[in-house]
Parts: structure tokens; sequence; C-alpha cells
């Protein structure tokens, strides 16, 4: 598919090379964004270094105003601002500091883009929704400039770009990305991502397993159903990725089942335990934390192991998650040691990191403790 994409790009911006000066500008074009979305990388040092060449040759082109012809001159925006991109991941990937130069042109980039004619954005491949969702990221994750950040998740949000409604959806439900928090509106963003489905893959299923949670711990009401409808919503989609579209991608399957049981533990019916068929993730994005948790509850993991492979997680906000899935699950059971337990490394963690898992203590705290 991107390969048929890049071919539709370069036939139609070839038709605006009309002298032999801006075929050699197109053809130096037409080799950065071969090199920018290239789908394969055999060395990552070596195609690294391809880039920050690239950028720099790029850099100056533009600065002395070589591409004449509007769609052209977008065109070396948009490849300018896409180098940029993958050149900020890598420095993140490698925590080196970050160039905030390189972030400010990236979004000043993308936004020149954004602001081109209808008709050249979309020969490019690109779209209004697309451009405000990459430079809303960049705003945030590099610049810290989460009040931008937001104005751009909320425009292309609006737009119908699934990503950014679940930004802005989550920023909603924790008062972050420079929002206040709106229970109400963060399940009104998320019902937009979930009525996606599949269309962009795992977004659907993390939306629904996110308006499942709101159900139960803010007392949110749809007419859907309840916290089950929307988990069992969550865990169906997540499947349908993995069987229909790509069997590499979980969408965090292991933590999924694990909020079913706690959910169905809580509502006393009967529970399913997490599958026991789950190899642990060999990528630190899938999770290790969460399918720890799945053994802990099948009891194929005891607490010490539990308890060290949650420490080994970087993210305070991962920890918090663990240490409050083990308290509710201790509570449900009625085993007040362990509860205690969980509940005192919860609270030892940073408090603005776990706030919100401290205000849900409150709702387990009240519930009866139901039986295996």
């Amino acid at each position: 598919m991107k390969t048929i994409y890049i071919s539709v790009v370069l036939l139609f911006l070839s038709a605006c090379a009309t002298v032999k000066n801006d075929d050699d500008e197109f053809a130096f074009l037409n080799r950065a964004h071969k090199l920018v979305f290239s789908e394969k990388v055999d060395d990552k040092t070596i195609f690294e270094s391809n880039l920050r060449v690239t950028y720099e040759q790029l850099d100056k082109k533009i600065a002395l105003n070589q591409f004449a012809d509007e769609p052209i001159r977008i065109w070396s925006h948009f490849l300018r601002a896409s180098l940029g991109e993958r050149l900020l991941g890598f420095d993140y990937e490698n925590a080196r500091p970050i160039d905030s130069r390189l972030a400010i042109q990236t979004v000043k980039d993308f936004d020149v883009t954004a602001s081109a004619d209808e008709q050249i954005k979309k020969r490019i491949g690109t779209s209004v929704r697309d451009l405000m969702y990459l430079s809303a990221r960049i705003s945030s994750n590099f610049l810290k400039d989460d009040i931008q950040a937001n104005k751009n998740f909320e425009l292309c949000a609006d737009l119908g770009h699934a990503g950014c409604a679940n930004v802005v959806a989550s920023g909603a439900r924790y008062g972050k990305y420079g929002q206040k928090i709106d229970i109400e509106k963060s399940v009104r963003y998320h019902k937009k991502v979930a009525a996606t489905g599949v269309d962009f893959r795992c977004a659907g299923s993390f939306s629904s397993a996110s308006i499942a949670q709101l159900v139960y711990f803010e007392g949110v009401n749809t007419p859907e159903g309840d916290e089950l409808f929307w988990i069992q919503q969550s865990i169906r989609l997540a499947n349908k990725v993995r069987t229909t579209i790509n069997a590499g991608t979980s969408c965090y399957i292991n933590a999924l089942e694990n909020e079913q049981y706690l959910f169905q533990l809580a509502r006393g019916v009967p529970a399913n335990q997490p599958s026991d068929t789950h190899q642990r993730p060999e990528k630190q994005t899938e999770l290790a934390d969460s399918w720890a948790f799945g053994k802990l509850i099948i009891g194929a993991m005891n607490q010490s192991e539990f308890d060290m492979i949650v420490e080994e997680e970087v993210k305070a906000i991962r920890r918090c998650s663990n240490w409050f899935n083990a308290t509710w699950l201790y509570s449900l059971r009625g085993d007040e040691v362990s509860r205690n337990k969980y509940r005192s490394r919860l609270l030892l963690e940073d408090e603005k990191e776990c706030v919100t898992y401290r205000r849900y203590l409150k709702k387990i705290e009240s519930q009866p403790t139901k039986s295996t």
C-alpha cells in the first residue's frame, strides 16, 4: 500500500517539474521521499545518518528558495517535517537531548503543509487532520507545549482522527494536555473512537476499555450498557485486529482480559480467568507487567515474582496501575493482608502520577468481598 502511495505522489509531482533545474530538485525530493518513508531499515545507525544528511541538504535548499512551483514547495516542507519527526524519534529512543530548534521547525513545516491548497495536500497523500495530529504530537512530546498541542488534538479529533480523539478523551479524563478533568467530555470523545471499530487498529478497543473504566469508577451511565458491555466490546475488537488485520498486534489483550476478570468478580457474576496461553511479551511495548498480573490472577506466578516485574517498569503510571489492580484483586478475594500490602505500595508511588488510582481506592474499599 505504501509503495502505491509513494508512486501516486511521485507521478503527480513529476508533472510539476518542467525545466532542467526543476528536474534536478524533483529527483532530490524523490530520493528524500523514498528514504523517509522506507518500510525496511536494515541498519538503524546508517539509516539515521542518511536522514540527517538529507535533512541538512533539504534545509539549505528551502532556505535558498530552490523550489519555485507551489506543489513542489509544499512537498519540500512536508518532507522536511517528516524527516524531522523521524530524527526526533531517534533522539528520544537513544535518550539524547531533544533538539528544540528541530522540533519547532518540524511543527512549522507541518503547519505550512496544513495551510496549503486541499488538492495539493490530497495529491501529496496527507490531510489537515493527519497533519494536525503530527504537529500536536511534536508540540506535546518534544516541546511540552500542552496548550498548543491540545488545540490541534481537538481540531483533528473533530475532523474524525481517532488518535486525536483518544488523546483528547484521555486528557479530559486525567486533566492532562492543558485540560481540566471533564468526565463527560472524556466519554464523548472515547465513544467517537469506539465507533470506528478496527478502522484505526487498536484505537477502538482502547477507547472501549476506557469507557468501561469510566462507567465503573466514575459512575457514568451509558445507554449501550455497563462496564461489562464495554470491556467485552474492547476484547472483541482487539481479537478482530489480531485475526483480520495484523496477527502481531496484541492490542494489550492481556490487560483487557485482566480487567474483564476484575469487573466480573466485582459484579458477582461468573468470572472468566485470563488466558493461560499468552507468552511473556518480548517487546517492552507489550506490557510484561500486565502479562504478569494475569499470571498472578490464575495462580501461575507468586507475589514476589509479580512484584519484581512491576518494579522493573520505569513508568510510575504503570506501577500505579498494577499496584492498584493487585489491591483490587485481593480486596475482592477477601485477602486483607495482600490487599493492604499492595495498597501501601500504591501510596508510596508519586502522588501526581497515581492521583486517579488513589481516588479509585475509595470505590474498591467500599465493595463487599467476593469469593473466587
